[in-house]
Parts: C-alpha cells; sequence; structure tokens
C-alpha cells in the first residue's frame, strides 16, 4: 500500500520550474496529479506564467475530470490532461505553474488537492527535500518533437 501526499489547494497552490533546453519546445499538454475528496462541482483555473506574464490559462471543472474518467465518483485521482486550443510554446527560463479556484470551492471536509511526487521522481528538483512534504507537485506533460501534425 502506498501513500499520497496532497497539498490541498486553499486559495491557490504553486510551482517553480525552471526549463533549461535551450531549444523552444511545443507543449500540447500539462498533466497534474489531482486529487478530488468529495467535491461535486467547482471551476479551477490552471496558469503558466512567465516572466513576460500568462503564457497559458485553461479553466476546467470537476465535471470536467469527471466526464474525461467517464465516472460520477466525488473521490478521485487522476493524471488529469489540461489541453491548450494551439500548443504553448516555452523556451529556456523561469515559470510558475499555479492551479487556482475559480468559483464553488470552498475547502474544508471537502477538497481538491495536488498530489507530490513519490518514489519515481520525474521532474528534477534544484534543492533536496529533507522530507515528502517538500518534494515538487507531480506534473507530465506532452511535448511535440517532431512538428506539429
Amino acid at each position: 500500500m502506498s501513500t499520497l501526499v496532497v497539498e490541498t489547494l486553499i486559495d491557490s497552490l504553486t510551482q517553480d520550474l525552471e526549463f533549461k533546453l535551450n531549444e523552444r519546445v511545443h507543449i500540447g499538454s500539462f498533466i497534474p496529479y489531482l486529487y478530488v475528496h468529495g467535491y461535486s462541482s467547482a471551476v479551477f483555473n490552471f496558469t503558466l506564467s512567465g516572466s513576460s506574464g500568462t503564457v497559458f490559462s485553461k479553466n476546467f471543472t470537476i465535471q470536467d475530470i469527471k466526464d474525461s474518467l467517464v465516472t460520477t465518483d466525488n473521490y478521485i485521482i487522476d493524471l488529469y490532461p489540461i489541453i491548450p486550443t494551439n500548443p504553448v510554446q516555452i523556451s529556456k527560463g523561469a515559470y510558475s505553474l499555479t492551479l487556482s479556484a475559480i468559483s464553488g470551492y470552498a475547502s474544508g471536509a471537502t477538497f481538491i488537492g495536488w498530489v507530490k511526487q513519490h518514489e519515481n521522481i520525474q521532474n528534477t528538483m534544484d534543492y533536496l527535500p529533507l522530507s515528502d512534504d517538500q518534494n515538487s507537485f507531480t506534473l507530465r506533460y506532452k511535448i511535440y518533437k517532431e512538428g506539429i501534425l
């Protein structure tokens, strides 16, 4: 049995990251690992910001997550793909990812959270975490390697 470390969304959760490659990439989807605990409806926003401001922003609902899984459950753990209309182009630099509540949400006994990386660390951290609580949020992303089709 494994244990998940989940940070509960109060107003917003932010993860800083640094893209270190010299070439630009086109991101086809951002896939945060989300935990829904008893929530049935609310609107959230996922934003990628860089030094020049917002690079990408998209709203989604609990119902969107449920529809993607074809479920009616109010307890969900999912790598939920947030797919831009057009691929998001990023280049070398510092960025912030933010998950925030827009409407219909108040944390408490029911909440949404972002799972922290554990066991299989995929995203490199620029610090040495002293405990699992200090791990970064789990995030996968899909990039286009050979051009956009």
